[in-house]
């Protein structure tokens, strides 16, 4: 392999459990990880986290927007103010120029390979003209392609340049970059030469070289220019991902079409892929550096970590806060590059013993590839609960740096593969690197809008903005203040399908599903006219995880289904203890299961001893009508904080009448599950009296991880379920949820 000595002159940007837990990841961990890009973080936290307390905010100064009018180049010709000083803190201040006059001394019979796109292509010439001019690398060894650079300076720049070297340009179609700024009016002159694809640039496809300064080759089009795509796609490929393609036979003697597709590009691209990284493609593997607590990983980022953790000070405060309160959770999250130190940060905390790992809950958003496989696995290794990296369809920053650079993602990715409106699916990937998700898209990422734009906010903004707007931590039950699709699969649904098992299968289900959790209180009596005929719900406490848990059964029996549609066609609505009226039978069933069977009394005893407690409040039909009862009792009656209480049911009928529904609606946020055509939840009749209470969540599908549903509007939404007002039925859509038998999955354990 021939020796290379490269210079990539490019723009920089900034990139950087249980199961899943959508709203913990929408409604706090992005707040959070929002509001690390405000100047002063505290403001967002009062806002959103009453009490919560800022203790350290450390940043560095990364650099000053500049302006003005075209002015003299160090090394001859004229040039925009901006280019100018841009790449006088490139190449002087940031030590860019000082590193390769060394690896120019250390290496001075290898070739200088020299290139950019875009902004980085104006970079690129100057600091050609620069080293060329200066002497400082044989002009005979150096070798200039750029990639949709605009007109970087005047005629005497672009004549300077040509006398310095043989260079090429390569312009792809339409793109209007190139013909930026404007020839004939301020005065700027491409230098030569322009290497002109009029095509989709796949493998093959022809392409001009015009030899003049401003040739009849791009300028051909005119007006006729646009930004997206041609600007950032090159070689058929988005210039902010990275591709290789096999070597193609030479088209020209002097172009070099398989150089500039499979050397040039990947290193152009490979800019956009981390910050201040030198990077190379898979013939050039990149640099990286050991990290103290394992692995390797880009060095930017354990200069960053490093700045921030021991210099800042932000370690010292984390290691006080976790002496003061070791039985916290601790929530570790970033987005972009605050993702990555995110990452390191875990890392370091676990390896080093500094918190309990059990009570880590870590997320992150945007996240780029931090470290090697080693890292990964060692992240994977040392954080026992499940953490996760959201990315947001096709975000490009999680791509990079790349694969074929031995870098390595840790598990586990959550793909939204949408705009992550509030109801979007996601999917809960398959270990570290699943090409099933994200990966899909080697070829179709964007920088914006995906990477700033998580959950249907721009992220820094949003964090300037003190986490204005956001659901979290409402006054109102605010822990159920957005509907969470993985806590009502595999959290409260699990509770509902138990419900209809005996003590034993109860007790199999919690230490399934919530190890840990204590059985209560199991009450079955008699509560009809049928002696065989029982309503039955369960109590709970689970003190690992602070949470109350009170659950009600549906119907039990095909007799006594008959005997309570019966009674609720033939028999008015009673008045219920604590406002509105509810059918007769449920109004007897709850308050036999509240008094005579203790369920009251037992509730009113673990409230009192836990009133900071999460309650779950739920069932499933008949119970999921118990649960609308309860939820009003506890919070009417404050037996329990109402902003504590998480209210979901499945497959609920109507339960009482309009008043009941406004009432419930008032104290307590609540979600009935609703399964496509299921006929339960169409019954009794609005023309009977009877009202839903919102809010209705409506999945009209099998109900299968990563399905789609759609939060409704008020307590009767037309375009939800009652769309269906004749084609429904019982069963399988009242007795099968998230594509589980409620039933035989609850009898089961």
């Amino acid at each position: 392999m021939a020796r290379v000595l490269l210079l990539a002159l490019l723009p920089l940007i900034r990139t950087a459990v249980p199961d899943f837990d959508e709203d913990l990841a929408r409604n706090v961990m992005m707040p959070l990880c929002s509001a690390a890009y405000a100047k002063n973080p505290q403001p967002c936290m009062d806002y959103k986290m009453p009490g919560a307390k800022c203790i350290h905010n450390g940043r560095l100064d990364q650099g000053k927007d500049r302006a003005g009018v075209q002015t003299d180049f160090r090394d001859g010709g004229m040039t925009s103010p901006y280019f100018d000083t841009a790449f006088e803190d490139l190449w002087f201040n940031s030590g860019i120029g000082a590193d390769f006059l060394y690896l120019a001394n250390k290496y001075p019979t290898y070739k200088l390979l020299i290139t950019g796109h875009s902004l980085g292509g104006t970079f690129a010439s100057l600091a050609t003209v620069h080293i060329l001019q200066n002497k400082l690398f044989p002009a005979a060894q150096t070798t200039f392609y750029s990639l949709g650079e605009p007109r970087t300076g005047d005629p005497a720049f672009a004549d300077l340049m040509d006398s310095l070297t043989t260079s090429y340009r390569i312009v792809h179609d339409k793109d209007i970059i190139p013909h930026l700024p404007p020839m004939h009016v301020l005065g700027y002159q491409h230098h030569k030469f322009e290497v002109f694809y009029q095509n989709d640039m796949t493998p093959g496809s022809k392409f001009d070289i015009c030899k003049t300064q401003e040739g009849p080759c791009s300028e051909k089009n005119g007006k006729d220019l646009k930004f997206k795509p041609d600007h950032l796609m090159y070689y058929n490929e988005n210039l902010l991902n990275f591709g290789t393609n096999e070597s193609l036979a030479l088209a020209s003697d002097d172009f070099n079409d398989s150089l500039a597709r499979n050397n040039f590009l990947p290193l152009a691209s490979a800019a956009y892929g981390n910050l201040q990284q030198k990077c190379l493609d898979k013939h050039m593997p990149g640099a990286k550096v050991p990290f103290r607590d394992g692995g390797e990983v880009v060095p930017y980022f354990r200069q960053a970590f490093d700045l921030i953790w021991d210099d800042a000070g932000l370690g010292d405060d984390f290691k006080k806060l976790a002496s003061i309160y070791p039985d916290y959770k601790l929530y570790i999250t970033g987005h972009s590059l605050g993702g990555a130190l995110a990452a390191l940060g875990a890392v370091h905390v676990a390896k080093n013993n500094l918190f309990n790992t059990e009570k880590i809950v870590y997320y992150t958003f945007g996240e780029p590839r931090t470290g090697d496989k080693t890292f990964a696995n060692l992240l994977d290794s040392l954080i026992p609960q499940k953490h996760f990296r959201v990315v947001h369809d096709h975000d490009m920053i999680p791509h990079c740096p790349f694969l074929s650079m031995h870098y390595q993602h840790h598990a586990t990715e959550v793909w939204y593969a949408n705009d992550m409106s509030p109801g979007s699916p996601y999917k809960v990937c398959v270990g570290q690197e699943d090409s099933t998700c994200s990966s899909s898209n080697q070829f179709n990422l964007n920088f914006d809008p995906d990477h700033p734009h998580y959950y249907g906010i721009h992220v820094p903004t949003f964090g300037r903005d003190l986490c204005k707007g956001s659901a979290f931590f409402s006054d109102k039950a605010s822990l159920a203040a957005d509907y969470d699709d993985s806590l009502a699969r595999n959290v409260i649904y699990p509770l509902a399908s138990a419900a209809y098992g005996n003590k034993e299968a109860k007790k199999q289900c919690l230490d399934k599903h919530l190890p840990g959790a204590t059985l209560s209180l199991h009450v079955e009596i008699p509560c009809d006219s049928i002696a065989t005929d029982t309503c039955s719900g369960y109590t709970f406490i689970d003190d690992g995880r602070k949470s109350i848990g009170l659950v009600f059964r549906g119907t039990d029996s095909d007799e006594q289904l008959s005997l309570e549609v019966y009674s609720l066609i033939q028999d008015p609505v009673v008045p219920f203890k604590d406002g509105g009226s509810v059918g007769p039978y449920f109004n007897t069933a709850f308050e036999d299961l509240w008094g005579n069977g203790g369920l009251g009394a037992d509730l009113q005893r673990l409230s009192a001893a836990h009133p900071d407690y999460t309650l779950y409040i739920t069932g499933h039909s008949l119970g999921a009508s118990l649960s609308a009862l309860a939820a009003i009792r506890v919070a009417k009656n404050k037996i329990h904080p109402a902003k504590n209480i998480v209210f979901y049911n499945f497959g609920e009928p109507r339960t009482g009448d309009k008043q009941f529904a406004n009432l419930l609606d008032s104290l307590v946020n609540g979600y009935r599950v609703i399964h496509d055509k299921d006929l339960i939840p169409h019954t009794p009749f609005i023309s009977m009296g009877y009202q839903h209470h919102a809010t209705e969540v409506f999945y009209e599908n099998d109900m299968t991880p990563g399905s789609s549903f759609v939060v409704c509007q008020g307590q009767e939404d037309p375009t939800c379920s009652a769309k269906y007002q004749f084609d429904l039925n019982f069963d399988p859509d009242h007795f099968h949820y998230f594509n589980v038998h409620v039933m035989n999955y609850g009898r089961s354990g």
